[in-house]
């Protein structure tokens, strides 16, 4: 499964580029890989961050850091309700 081996792949190799994912995942068609990998950022599995135009790296989010930028999402939207009030 594309979610496993990419997973895998960017523990393995510290702020993964999207050109070091796809050479490690052959196996799967970019679409899958790039579908997956949308889904894991989403999910706040995956954090990506641009490093220049058009250029990103991919680091895993443990379960502290997920919780964290969970319980700041909802703060932020708490601030700005009550800002727009």
């Amino acid at each position: 499964m594309a979610r496993h081996h990419i997973l895998e792949v960017v523990r393995l190799i510290p702020d993964c580029r999207l050109d070091d994912l796809a050479s490690n995942c052959q196996d799967f068609s970019l679409q899958a890989v790039l579908s997956e990998v949308s889904r894991l950022s989403r999910e706040g599995q995956l954090q990506l961050t641009i490093v220049s135009t058009g250029s990103f790296t991919m680091q895993l989010l443990n379960e502290k850091c997920r919780s964290r930028l969970v319980t700041d999402s909802l703060n932020e939207g708490e601030h700005r309700e009550k800002g727009q009030h």
